[in-house]
């Protein structure tokens, strides 16, 4: 793997419950596609993706600070997206205290690290 932007150290993904749950629902295929899609693209930009506005309820909690990243899947038009936030964004903007939820493995010291939400079809937002 590269070296990100001059950092010798690489970002940490940390899945949730929600995101295995929701990503076990695609199809064997589409999974590779998409944990392929996390690991290529975030690692060198994190901050790349946009940052989703406002609160996003997520297991009965709304959510500051969640950016999403798409990427195609089969049979499926829009594709796909994955909810996520960047540990090193949330503790220097203060996500967790926004959001009144902080993760529950949060030190606040370890910044290099993805943790991922949720992940589902585009299409199942207009529903």
């Amino acid at each position: 793997m590269q070296k990100r932007e001059g950092m010798g150290n690489p970002l940490q993904f940390i899945p949730l419950e929600r995101y295995e749950k929701n990503l076990s629902s695609f199809h064997p295929k589409d999974q590779e596609k998409i944990t392929k899609a996390i690991k290529e693209r975030l690692p060198f930009n994190p901050m790349r993706y946009p940052m989703l506005q406002g609160g996003i309820p997520i297991s009965g909690v709304d959510l500051i600070g969640l950016r999403h990243l798409k990427t195609g899947v089969m049979n499926a038009k829009g594709g796909a997206y994955v909810l996520y936030r960047y540990c090193k964004e949330c503790l220097a903007n203060k996500y967790y205290e926004k959001s009144k939820v902080r993760c529950q493995f949060c030190d606040g010291k370890t910044e290099e690290q993805i943790v991922l939400f949720d992940v589902n079809l585009r299409s199942a937002d207009y529903k």
